[in-house]
C-alpha cells in the first residue's frame, strides 16, 4: 500500500533479481557493508540456501558497527544466525 502512494504500479522484483543486485553491490564495494550482507543472507534464506546465508551472516557479525543503523542490522544478523 505504501508503494502505491509513490508509484502507479508498485515495483516488482524477484528474489533472484534482488540477490544479483546485492551480489553486484558486494563485488563493487571493497569495504564490507553490514546491511548488504544481511540482505544477501535474507535472499539465500528465502531460497533455502542456509549455508550461503550463514556465510554472509558470519561475515557481517565480525564487522564493527559505525552507526545506529549498523547496530540494528547486527541485531537481526545475530537473530538469524541463532535461528539457522
Amino acid at each position: 500500500k505504501a508503494a502505491s502512494t509513490f508509484f502507479a504500479t508498485p515495483p516488482e522484483a524477484t528474489i533472484d533479481e534482488a540477490l544479483e543486485d546485492f551480489l553486484q553491490s558486494e563485488k563493487l564495494n571493497t569495504a564490507k557493508w553490514i546491511e548488504n550482507l544481511l540482505y544477501l543472507a535474507r535472499c539465500y534464506i528465502s531460497k533455502g540456501n542456509k549455508i550461503e546465508a550463514k556465510k554472509h551472516l558470519q561475515t557481517a557479525s565480525k564487522i564493527k558497527p559505525t552507526d545506529d543503523a549498523d547496530r540494528e542490522c547486527l541485531k537481526e544478523v545475530e537473530k538469524l544466525l541463532n535461528s539457522i
